[in-house]
C-alpha cells in the first residue's frame, strides 16, 4: 500500500504536493469521519478514477474495508486528480478525442476495405487508361444516337419512334363547328357535327397517322407510318376521317419544308470523327537509356489533330443548321395551317425532336472545343520545348 502511494507522489505535480504540504491534518480529519461518509468518499473516488485516469486507480479498491488506508489512498488521489485535472486536462481530452476519431476511422476502413480491394484497382486502372479523347468518343457517340432518333422518326409502327415527330397536325377539337369554315370549303359543310380525333405525324422520312377516336386512347394497332401517301390513304383512311386533307398537307411538309440532308452529312462526319479519335495513341510501355520501363503517351500527329478539328467544326455548324432550320421550318407550317383555316386546325411542334437536335449540336460543340483544346495545348508545348 505504501509503495503504491509513493510511485503516485511520485507522478504528482509540484502545485498537488505543497497543497498536501499545506494541509498536514487532512488525513487525521478524515479517520475521525464517520465509515458511511468515508465509504462514498471512496465510491466517487473509484468513479472518478476510473474515467480520467484508469492506470492509476486507488488502492482502496483492492480494501474496500479498510477505512484508513481508503482515506489515506483517497487524500492522495483527490491531490492527485485536482492537479492532473487543473494542469492537463484540456489537452488530454483533445488526444482522447483524437484518438477515438482515428480509432474509429480504423475501424470504417478494414469495414470497408473487404468490400472495396478488388473494384477499387479496377477502377483505377480503368480510369488511368481513359485518356482525352476517349471522352470525346463518348460525346460522339451521344451526338451518333440523338441524330439518328430525329431521323428515324415515323419510320416505324412503334409509338417510341413516333415521339420524335417534327410536327403533329390535328383538328382542333372533338366536335367541329362549321360555321367558321370558309365558304371554299364546303367539303366539310355536310359533316355538321362529328368526332374526327385524327393526328397526323410529320417525320423526315415517314408520315404516321394515328385515330384516336378508337374508345379513348391511341393504341398501337391505330397508328401506321409509311413514306407513301397514296398507299397509307388507300389501307388506312377513309374520306369521312379526314375531310381536309391533313394526310396531304403532312406529306407536303415532309416533301418541300423539311431538307433531312444536313442532318446526314452531320452523322456521317461525326462517325468519321468517331473512327479518328479511336486511332488516337494510347498509353504505351517503353525502355528509357537506363533500361527501365515506364508508361508514356504520346501525342497525336498534327494531321489526326487537324482532320478532327475540321470534321468537329463542321459537323457542329451543320447540326446548328438542322436545328434551326427543322425548328422555323415546323413553326411555320404549324401556323401557317392554322391562320389559313383558323378553328379548324391544331399544330404542336415535336417537343423530343426539338430538344434532341439542339443537344446534339450542345454536344457537338463541346467536341469541338475539346479537339481545339488540345490542339492548342500540343502546339504550345510543342512551341516551347523545340
Amino acid at each position: 500500500m505504501f509503495g503504491r502511494r509513493l510511485n503516485i507522489e511520485e507522478v504528482r505535480s509540484p502545485d498537488s504536493r505543497s497543497s498536501e504540504d499545506e494541509e498536514p491534518t487532512s488525513v487525521h480529519e478524515q479517520q475521525q469521519q464517520s465509515p458511511a461518509i468515508s465509504q462514498q468518499k471512496n465510491l466517487l473516488l473509484r468513479f472518478l478514477s476510473g474515467i480520467l485516469h484508469p492506470e492509476k486507480e486507488p488502492n482502496s479498491r483492492s480494501h474496500p474495508d479498510n477505512a484508513s488506508e481508503g482515506s489515506r489512498n483517497s487524500s492522495v488521489s483527490y491531490h492527485y486528480y485536482s492537479s492532473y485535472y487543473s494542469t492537463s486536462s484540456y489537452a488530454t481530452g483533445n488526444e482522447r478525442r483524437e484518438e477515438r476519431q482515428r480509432q474509429v476511422w480504423r475501424r470504417l476502413s478494414r469495414a470497408l476495405g473487404q468490400f472495396s480491394i478488388v473494384p477499387s484497382r479496377a477502377l483505377t486502372a480503368f480510369f488511368v487508361m481513359l485518356g482525352f479523347h476517349h471522352i470525346m468518343m463518348v460525346l460522339v457517340v451521344a451526338i451518333l444516337i440523338l441524330t439518328c432518333l430525329v431521323l428515324g422518326s415515323c419510320t416505324g409502327s412503334s409509338p417510341t419512334m413516333s415521339h420524335f415527330h417534327l410536327l403533329s397536325l390535328s383538328y382542333a377539337g372533338t366536335q367541329r363547328n362549321t360555321s367558321s369554315v370558309a365558304s371554299s370549303l364546303n367539303v366539310v359543310q355536310n359533316l355538321g357535327t362529328e368526332q374526327l380525333n385524327m393526328r397526323v405525324l410529320v417525320g423526315y422520312f415517314a408520315v404516321c397517322v394515328a385515330l384516336t377516336n378508337v374508345p379513348s386512347t391511341v393504341s398501337i394497332s391505330s397508328l401506321l407510318c409509311s413514306s407513301d401517301g397514296n398507299s397509307l390513304r388507300g389501307s388506312f383512311l377513309e374520306a369521312s376521317e379526314d375531310p381536309l386533307g391533313l394526310l396531304d398537307f403532312g406529306f407536303r411538309i415532309k416533301d418541300n419544308i423539311m431538307f433531312p440532308y444536313l442532318s446526314v452529312i452531320a452523322t456521317v462526319l461525326e462517325l468519321f470523327l468517331l473512327l479518328l479519335l479511336a486511332q488516337f495513341p494510347g498509353w504505351k510501355e517503353e525502355t528509357d537509356e537506363d533500361g527501365s520501363e515506364r508508361e508514356v503517351k504520346p501525342f497525336p500527329s498534327t494531321v489526326r489533330l487537324v482532320a478532327a478539328l475540321a470534321l468537329s467544326s463542321v459537323a457542329a455548324a451543320l447540326l446548328l443548321v438542322t436545328a434551326v432550320w427543322q425548328q422555323v421550318a415546323a413553326v411555320a407550317a404549324g401556323q401557317t395551317l392554322e391562320q389559313v383555316m383558323p378553328g379548324q386546325i391544331m399544330s404542336l411542334v415535336g417537343l423530343s425532336a426539338s430538344i434532341s437536335s439542339w443537344f446534339a449540336f450542345g454536344l457537338a460543340a463541346m467536341v469541338f472545343l475539346m479537339v481545339l483544346t488540345m490542339y492548342t495545348s500540343i502546339r504550345i508545348l510543342l512551341d516551347r520545348f523545340d
